[in-house]
């Protein structure tokens, strides 16, 4: 699992043909609610400084066209977003392979 935060689309698309089993997860939601969300002040100011290479504000962003699974984390709390994935992904075939270890209140 890696982020791929702010990587352009052609990229994100490139990478999906050439890489087995690429999976992407979008985690989708509204530029006004990042920056309601803010606890690292990074969208504080951001028009009284220098460029600071903010996706969606500095640095265009273009989300995914074909997500294997796109959340809305508007309407979920983070338990609920992590949930959704992990559920998801522990379905993937290839990981029946592989000891999955279940969190404590799924046991």
């Amino acid at each position: 699992i890696v982020a791929f935060i702010g990587q352009p689309l052609d990229i994100r698309n490139l990478w999906s043909k050439h890489l087995n089993d690429w999976k992407e997860i979008y985690l989708e939601c509204d530029m006004s609610v990042c920056i309601k969300r803010d606890n690292k002040s990074l969208y504080a100011n951001s028009n009284k400084v220098a460029k600071k290479s903010i996706i969606g504000i500095d640095d265009e962003f273009n989300a995914p066209t074909d997500a294997w699974l796109t959340i809305n984390t508007e309407e979920k709390n983070p338990r609920e977003t992590e949930m959704i994935a992990y559920n998801k992904i522990k379905n993937i075939q290839w990981l029946n392979n592989y000891k999955i270890i279940l969190q404590k209140d799924e046991k």
